[in-house]
């Protein structure tokens, strides 16, 4: 009678519980964008010099004994000396270029986690299961009948 008793507790004890919703996070998704561009880059000024050694003679003229000249490839000059008048015209041109470079700009978007809710589907009993419910409900109302009557003699 006791395993009667322990196996009508154990059948009572059965049952089906759902959870609740169920918390899932969104995947990340990384999108890179990487670009390609052409930057200008400006070429710096260049410089020149000019060295001239003027002497006077004996009747008071000026003269140019020597004339060195120093410049970049960049640089055109003109140079004018007059005797009469004793002056030097020097004039520089810089010639301005901008090269362009390849660079490459990588651009990162990253989406952030959320969790979305989603709801369990919840399924209902089959026969067995309705059968052992109430199997379960009858011999837990004898298993409390039999304790009491237990307790009463």
């Amino acid at each position: 009678m006791k395993k009667l008793i322990f196996l009508l507790f154990l059948i009572s004890l059965m049952s089906c519980r759902t959870s609740g919703k169920l918390l899932k996070e969104v995947p990340v998704q990384t999108k890179i964008v990487v670009r390609e561009r052409l930057v200008p880059v400006a070429i710096p000024a260049d410089s020149s010099a000019l060295t001239a050694l003027f002497e006077c003679d004996s009747l008071n003229q000026v003269q140019m004994k020597e004339l060195h000249e120093l410049k970049s490839k960049r640089v055109n000059t003109t140079t004018d000396f007059n005797q009469k008048t004793g002056t030097l015209n020097y004039s520089t041109q810089t010639i301005h270029d901008t090269i362009f470079t390849p660079a490459t700009d990588s651009l990162v978007y990253q989406d952030k986690p959320y969790p979305v809710e989603v709801e369990k589907i919840v399924y209902e009993q089959t026969g067995v299961q309705k059968f052992l419910t109430i199997l379960g409900g009858i011999a837990l109302i004898l298993l409390v009948i039999g304790v009491i009557i237990k307790f009463i003699k």
